[in-house]
């Protein structure tokens, strides 16, 4: 009995890399490339009239805008799958939330493209197909830019957040998700991202680790303690009064039973 084809289409803008994942392809028993796009608008005006199984498709398109967010605006077939590649990681970590949330995706990969990578496609792409649950690789960390620098990005591990809290970012217009490190008294900032979805994308890379103060911020549990009615940080060597947060009096109690107690003096 021979196995079904699967038909495929491939998107990038980059010729090089377009011409590269075409090649992969070639090894695949399972997939057959039928179109490649340079533009993500055309790939998909094609899928939404014709039968393709997945889509391999580049983040950014100079003109056109974020590939999983032009996605997450459309509606896809049914039976079409997504992965996710790009040059530049800080997509991976700056839009995780954003990609999970396009209707199924099955894999984040970094280029360049490789043979491997069609293999994990395969193997991701038959278990969703047998309605198995696929696991998306989860950053440790994510993008923000530093405060004073609106061009400089940096990766910032979870295990430093003390806090996150929402306000006005200087140089910017409108507020920002404000993130308070162990490491640094500098504040980084992340935009367009509410402090619930923050949220959502945390305890899911790191079940059980931060908690939400609804309407004021988050807290990394390892790194505060509470300080009479306030959560302030646990290993701070400076000051920063922005880092004491008011605890809502409705979560006192649970708050004493998940957060160590403050031992020096109230």
């Amino acid at each position: 009995m021979s196995q079904e084809v699967y038909s495929c289409v491939l998107v990038d803008d980059d010729a090089a890399s377009l011409h590269l994942m075409e090649e992969a392809f070639k090894a695949s028993s399972l997939f057959c490339v039928v179109k490649t796009f340079s533009s993500i608008g055309k790939a998909l005006d094609y899928v939404k009239k014709n039968d393709v199984a997945l889509m391999v498709t580049d983040i950014e398109f100079p003109g056109e805008g974020i590939g999983y967010e032009i996605l997450l605006r459309s509606r896809l077939p049914d039976t079409l799958w997504i992965v996710f590649i790009s040059a530049y990681r800080w997509h991976f970590f700056s839009g995780c939330f954003s990609m999970q949330l396009v209707s199924h995706v099955i894999g984040m990969h970094p280029k360049p493209f490789t043979s491997e990578m069609v293999h994990w496609i395969e193997e991701s792409f038959l278990k969703a197909q047998a309605n198995e649950s696929v696991k998306l690789p989860e950053p440790e960390s994510f993008f923000c830019y530093e405060e004073g620098h609106k061009d400089r990005q940096r990766m910032v591990s979870y295990s430093d957040i003390v806090m996150i809290r929402l306000k006005n970012a200087p140089g910017y217009r409108g507020r920002a998700l404000c993130i308070y490190l162990n490491t640094t008294p500098r504040e980084h900032y992340r935009f367009s991202l509410t402090l619930q979805e923050c949220f959502e994308l945390l305890e899911k890379a790191c079940p059980g680790r931060f908690l939400l103060i609804k309407r004021q911020g988050i807290v990394n549990k390892k790194n505060v303690v509470v300080k009479g009615d306030w959560l302030i940080p646990a290993h701070q060597k400076y000051s920063n009064k922005n880092l004491y947060l008011p605890i809502p009096a409705v979560m006192k109690k649970e708050i004493s039973k998940i957060i160590p107690e403050w031992s020096g003096e109230r």
